[in-house]
């Protein structure tokens, strides 16, 4: 017996029993249930008579041996949730303007020993799962630059299925499922559930490294505002995806959980904290114009954020204050397109940073050219989206100046408006320009948004002249 790509919905009565009656038909996930028929009983019946009964041993039943060496549940001390796989991305239907909206399928693990807490709202116990596409492309092969298109709200996990979807041995013994992921057990979010808008909230309730945000009021509030066809879901150009303007590009989708119960376990249990191993990328083909279909191309790259995906670039990571703030990371790469002209390529990625970045200078000299910037598309405001007058962040592109040698990019600062446009937690913003000087070793300088001294990371950037 063999069951394929069956489809798992909502029922409209545990729909109502979460409190969710509009998710009632939503797809949750996928099961496939294989099975081999093997008798376990063979009765001997003659003219209505029992004559004999056996009982045959099972055929390719597993040794005591190798049922030992197979995982029993997770492995990590304490709750460590991550995204093991990224099945699909879909567009949703319609589109707003020249842009689409797309949601990415998660399928979360616990690698942890603990139970992970899935309390769903008005619960504030449970993870949030931002979605993020990106495109690397440019330069004569393609892959000269490595940029964020697309971001979504955060899905708010409800119920955890329990699966084994990682292999890493599911347990739920001394687990309440359901409202716990329990060791080693797996939960899928199908693409269409994520992009589903009444189970997104903004990202701007959450901090990203203690997971907190609030659950009253709801950080998934929908009132007050009416919905078009891109709003909250990965919202991204038809022109960034367009496979007649972006021929040779490549496109990685990205999912990540955050929660707040790993970091109040390493809170309790010093050196035990998972926050840092909660992203993970995937590969996809584009095809489409203006409706768009996505294909997988090989597997899950788990716990790696998708700038490491940006071919021939280093990446370093920073990491301002350990054990109180997040992670964000910086890579770089140098080209020489022509005689005499060094491109410089710079991408800066926001792991789980509250703080946020604000600034970026880069010793230069005075001799540079064709300065760029970019960042992925904001959402507007909406009523109810946590942002200061709920006005929605900023997409205003940040200002360049060259003084003594360097060249700053820089948004507002927080006094300036606290809705400005900084890097924020999950998202990559990318800095570029050309130069008539080969590269060196330097260091670049970050500065922050809320809080926080600037610091140092190693790059490379155009020699200086000698005097």
């Amino acid at each position: 017996l063999s069951i394929k790509d069956g489809r798992l919905l909502i029922s409209q009565d545990f729909a109502q029993a979460l409190g969710r009656p509009s998710e009632a038909g939503s797809v949750v996930g996928k099961i496939s249930i294989g099975t081999s028929m093997q008798p376990v009983e063979i009765a001997t019946v003659v003219n209505g008579a029992l004559q004999s009964v056996t009982m045959p041993s099972l055929q390719g039943s597993a040794s005591a041996g190798a049922q030992a060496a197979q995982p029993s549940m997770g492995t990590i001390p304490g709750p460590d949730v991550i995204v093991g796989d990224l099945p699909s991305v879909e567009q949703a239907p319609g589109s707003n303007g020249s842009f689409v909206g797309l949601g990415v399928g998660t399928t979360s693990c616990n690698n942890g020993k603990e139970p992970l807490h899935w309390f769903s709202l008005p619960n504030n116990d449970h993870p949030v799962i931002p979605q993020n596409l990106y495109r690397m492309s440019g330069g004569t092969d393609n892959i000269e630059r490595f940029e964020q298109i697309g971001q979504s709200w955060l899905k708010h996990a409800f119920f955890a299925l329990e699966g084994n979807d990682c292999g890493f041995g599911c347990s739920t013994s001394g687990c309440t499922t359901g409202s716990n992921l329990c060791s080693g057990c797996s939960d899928p979010y199908s693409a269409s559930l994520n992009y589903s808008q009444s189970g997104l909230g903004s990202r701007a309730w959450v901090n990203p490294f203690t997971g907190a945000f609030p659950g009253s009021p709801s950080p998934a509030d929908h009132t007050g505002h009416a919905h078009t066809a891109t709003s909250h879901r990965v919202t991204v150009a038809m022109s960034d995806l367009d496979t007649t303007q972006n021929p040779g590009a490549t496109y990685f989708a990205e999912g990540q959980y955050v929660t707040a119960h790993e970091y109040a376990w390493c809170q309790a249990n010093p050196g035990q904290c998972n926050m840092y191993n909660n992203v993970s990328y995937r590969q996809f083909s584009v095809s489409g114009t203006t409706n768009f279909t996505f294909s997988a191309v090989g597997s899950t790259v788990r716990s790696t954020p998708a700038i490491f995906a940006w071919t021939g670039a280093t990446i370093n990571q920073i990491e301002p204050d350990p054990g109180n703030d997040g992670i964000a990371f910086v890579g770089y790469k140098v080209t020489n397109p022509s005689t005499g002209v060094w491109h410089y390529e710079y991408a800066i990625y926001n792991e789980n940073l509250d703080r946020a970045i604000q600034s970026f200078a880069v010793p230069t000299g005075r001799r540079i050219r064709n300065t760029g910037f970019h960042a992925p598309p904001q959402e507007p405001g909406w009523a109810n989206d946590g942002t200061v007058g709920n006005t929605g962040y900023s997409s205003t592109p940040w200002t360049s100046v060259v003084t003594g040698g360097s060249l700053t990019w820089s948004s507002e600062t927080l006094a300036q408006n606290p809705n400005a446009n900084a890097i924020r937690w999950g998202t990559l913003y990318n800095f570029r320009f050309d130069s008539n000087r080969p590269p060196q070793a330097e260091f670049a300088v970050i500065g922050f948004f809320k809080t926080g001294v600037p610091i140092t990371v190693p790059i490379q950037a155009p020699q200086r002249r000698s005097n």
